[in-house]
């Protein structure tokens, strides 16, 4: 399968811009007839260019161009004699003409330094190209720098982002090339965005972007895969199945053979609420609590259950678990936590365990029994630092654990009312001599 890979001159601009300088060490996977690499090179003369290219009438012209080059197949050769580790290893299109993109980011991040990084591009199919196909019915898009012949797999933002975590890494947007639509067809979409409560300004994001360019950071706690996990019980109220299936249920951990438990609750009119009819099912040690929305990437509960045991090897008194927190300090607050957020790839605070003082609420974990509970008045906001005070005041702590994740929310960024309305119940609550208290998005005085 030629790896090649068709060099438009916007999308040279956008690596470039993202490569590193100096006398760094790049490995090219897919490189051609080796021009990205000499562009780079006529730039920068100190790069070290290495290149992988199973076609050998291009490789026969990279040989010239690059430092080093290796002719094999990424898929199936045995490990190439590289001079491993590298500063950053490239894939320019690469990911879509693979057989098993993930196999290969796997292989891949070991042959990084520590603080080294992969920068993959991945072509849009949700770009208002393919829709526009779509609506008469043309599937793939015509337009070759879209797909080509050889194209096996198609993504989205959301989909490279789950890949990356699966393969350990940790999804960084460097940057996006920008395509926007007409806007006729922006106010045309507009009654969509709300039916599929999309926030419409992440909806023509996502139609406009042609291509993204990832960063790919090694993830420093990700799990032996042979370590089997202990069982969980993970508690999730859901309103949206589309939304349940594509993301909590689409989880690594949950397909197959696995010790977990799932209990599904519809129709709770709190979070209190459907934590307590949860406890009541669930049937092993640990439960933790998460969105429908959030992705749990492969190996996230050796992750996480590995970060229980440090922080309460730590701490004896540690009570309650979370992906990401804030700490509240005289002098000020600060995060903690791994996790991508939308957009954002949000690396805060550590080391970790950190401890916190308020969670964000889209996972918190605790043991079944002990469960101090949490105010039903406040309904699904501000619950996770009302669990915090509970827990408080038992004299245990709380815990921001690495254990990165996807929160996949189409939602806006702008607080919702019924937020401000939680926040008025808690401010006049008995958590007052918690105060000042600091949260994702408000804080306590």
């Amino acid at each position: 399968m030629p790896m090649s890979s068709h060099l438009d001159p916007h999308l040279v601009a956008l690596l470039g811009n993202h490569l590193p300088t100096g006398p760094a060490r790049i490995l090219e996977i897919g490189c051609g007839t080796g021009q990205m690499g000499a562009l780079a090179k006529a730039r920068d003369p100190r790069l070290i260019w290495h290149g992988i290219e199973l076609d050998p009438a291009p490789a026969w012209q990279a040989k010239s161009r690059l430092d080093r080059l290796f002719t094999l197949d990424i898929e199936r050769d045995g490990p190439p004699d590289l001079d491993a580790p590298y500063d950053c290893i490239l894939l320019n299109d690469t990911l879509t003409r693979l057989e098993d993109p993930l196999a290969c980011l796997t292989r891949l991040r070991p042959w990084l330094q520590p603080h080294g990084h992969l920068l993959a591009l991945f072509p849009n199919t949700q770009h208002h190209a393919t829709l526009a196909g779509l609506l008469f019915g043309e599937f793939p898009p015509r337009d070759p720098e879209r797909a080509t012949a050889t194209t096996r797999h198609r993504f989205t933002f959301a989909s490279a982002i789950r890949l990356l975590l699966d393969a350990g890494l940790l999804p960084l947007l460097a940057e996006a090339h920008l395509d926007k639509p007409d806007d006729g067809l922006i106010l045309a979409l507009q009654h969509a965005f709300n039916h599929v409560k999309m926030d419409p300004m992440r909806g023509v994001y996502y139609l406009s972007a042609s291509h993204y360019l990832f960063k790919g950071l090694i993830n420093p706690t990700f799990p032996d895969p042979a370590t089997p996990p202990a069982p969980l019980s993970f508690i999730v109220p859901t309103n949206q199945p589309t939304i349940l299936k594509e993301n909590f249920l689409a989880s690594p951990i949950f397909q197959g053979h696995h010790p977990h438990q799932i209990i599904l609750l519809e129709g709770e009119p709190s979070a209190a609420s459907a934590i307590e009819n949860g406890l009541r099912q669930a049937r092993h040690d640990h439960v933790v609590y998460a969105h429908q929305d959030l992705y749990l990437p492969a190996g996230w509960d050796r992750q996480y259950l590995a970060g229980v045991a440090q922080a309460r090897a730590l701490d004896p008194h540690a009570g309650v678990f979370g992906v990401y927190g804030v700490a509240t300090h005289p002098g000020g607050e600060q995060h903690h936590g791994v996790v991508v957020d939308r957009h954002w790839l949000r690396v805060s605070g550590g080391p970790f365990p950190a401890e916190v003082h308020s969670f964000d609420e889209l996972l918190i974990g605790f043991d079944r029994q002990g469960f101090p509970g949490t105010d039903p008045r406040l309904g699904y906001h501000l619950y996770g630092t009302d669990i915090v005070c509970g827990y408080r005041e038992r004299g245990m702590s709380a815990r921001a654990l690495h254990a990165p994740c996807f929160h996949n929310s189409g939602l806006g960024l702008a607080n919702p009312p019924e937020l401000l309305r939680s926040a008025e119940i808690f401010r006049q609550s008995n958590r007052k001599p918690y105060f000042p208290l600091a949260t994702t998005c408000l804080r306590f005085e």
